[in-house]
């Protein structure tokens, strides 16, 4: 064994020797320096850190227009339609053309006139046997509100205009149809005969 072999079995080196010693060669410029593993983390914590932050931004941004849509939802529940004095009056506020009906089948108690903005109008006439809704809207098809099941339904063709008539045993509860480009309905909780819807259309 060559002398040279017998001082490299001696000699250690220790981590801080190693070191001095790699920091000598990258400021030679011999070797690229390798970026530590702190250095490394560091970066990791910084990007997890940014997108931290962008998920609770848009989450406080969505929470926000939630609470917003709510706010807006409720105010108009709570603001409810707009109510006046006459089927005139209520005509030219709501935009849409509404007319007193020419025939009741009971003597209205009271009458209500009011407007859901420029969806729909309506006149409820209450009187001590029944409550009568008709309702112009410029929707297309049944517009009355009405959620009812009923087991008898027809169509029937009344001053021109073809009416579709809802109800049970014979009574109307709910008929509607169209005109000039408006849809019509006219519900009754105690129901009317197909005669009387007739008269009032």
């Amino acid at each position: 064994m060559s002398k040279y072999s017998d001082v490299m079995e001696h000699i250690a080196v220790t981590p801080e020797m190693r070191e001095r010693i790699l920091d000598r060669a990258v400021s030679a410029g011999r070797i690229k320096a390798r970026p530590s593993r702190f250095r490394s983390a560091g970066r990791i914590l910084a990007l997890a850190a940014c997108l931290a932050l962008l998920v609770a931004g848009a989450a406080a941004v969505s929470s926000r227009f939630a609470e917003n849509r709510a706010e807006e939802f409720t105010s108009e529940l709570t603001l409810g339609p707009s109510q006046y004095e006459s089927a005139e009056e209520l005509s030219g506020a709501g935009g849409i053309p509404i007319r007193d009906l020419s025939w009741l089948p009971f003597e209205a108690e009271e009458t209500v006139y009011q407007s859901f903005g420029t969806g729909f109008s309506e006149i409820v006439y209450t009187g001590e046997d029944d409550r009568v809704c008709y309702r112009v809207s410029t929707g297309s098809g049944d517009t009355s509100g009405d959620l009812n099941e009923y087991s008898w339904v027809e169509t029937r063709v009344m001053d021109g205009l073809t009416v579709t008539l809802r109800g049970e045993e014979g009574l109307v509860h709910c008929a509607f149809y169209e005109k000039d480009g408006y849809s019509f309905s006219i519900t009754s909780e105690k129901g009317l005969t197909p005669e009387q819807i007739e008269k009032m259309i």
